[in-house]
């Protein structure tokens, strides 16, 4: 059991569970190269302009001229089949076969993903290892949920070398229904031996603090981007734009 203190509150907690992208990792070195080679890759199949890679960046949530994103988007939420069905539909919509749109994207993600170099990219989000640290000092149980594919997730984890500190990582990919249904936080939980209710969830997307509510933590602590935006934060009990504004000690 640790302290955990954040604005003037204290909670008693066994552990923390994590988002994964925006959380744990800075979500704008890991996502929007990889969107943008996605998007090319699919234009470059299907021969069409520079009109249509906007309309496709878009639809994910990405601005394709400014590199920016929606934190509301399914870039920054949604799963890998999320994405897939999405950008299929934007071909559909131009009058492509919905099963050659969609075995076009599905192969265009399998052959960007098999030769990105994740490693060159991933980059921790401020104050993350040295928080690692001082959680495992103070023997918290770690664990990960995220609405990307597992296989991502611990080669992500691991290319920035933190994959040890987490005693469970579930991904979309492992559950039925995902995030902010609570069924990944109790699968991750039930790994850890951890009580729900025993710990704080951490994320960058109101629906990580949905799935907080969703399993009865003590607290929702949403991490703010660099884009500032707090006004998706519904239900957040506390905001943080790095880690080391939480402070622990043993109880």
């Amino acid at each position: 059991m640790a302290h955990i203190y954040l604005d003037q509150e204290s909670y008693d907690v066994d552990g923390i569970l994590f988002d994964k992208d925006g959380t744990l990792l800075d979500f704008r070195s890991l996502w929007i190269d990889w969107s943008k080679d996605i998007i090319l890759h699919i234009c470059s199949e299907i021969k069409i302009g520079d009109d249509q890679e906007k309309q496709l960046s878009a639809s994910i949530g990405v601005d394709w001229e400014t590199g920016n994103w929606d934190v509301k988007g399914p870039l920054a939420i949604g799963t890998t089949q999320d994405l897939i069905a999405i950008l299929a539909h934007q071909l559909y919509q131009a009058n492509i076969p919905w099963n050659t749109a969609f075995a076009l994207v599905t192969n265009v993600f399998t052959k960007v993903n098999k030769k990105d170099s994740w490693k060159n990219r991933v980059k921790e989000v401020p104050g993350l290892i040295r928080f690692l640290k001082r959680c495992r000092n103070h023997q918290l149980k770690l664990g990960v949920v995220t609405s990307d594919d597992y296989s991502h997730a611990v080669q992500h984890l691991k290319s920035l070398e933190i994959d040890s500190f987490f005693t469970a990582i579930i991904g979309g990919d492992q559950v039925t229904r995902g995030k902010p249904f609570p069924e990944a936080a109790e699968k991750a939980c039930e790994k850890m031996g951890l009580n729900p209710r025993r710990s704080i969830v951490v994320g960058d997307s109101d629906g990580d603090m949905i799935l907080g509510n969703n399993i009865g933590s003590k607290a929702n602590v949403g991490i703010i981007q660099e884009s500032n935006e707090t006004d998706h934060f519904l239900h957040a009990d506390h905001l943080i734009h790095t880690y080391d504004a939480i402070s622990l000690d043993n109880s």
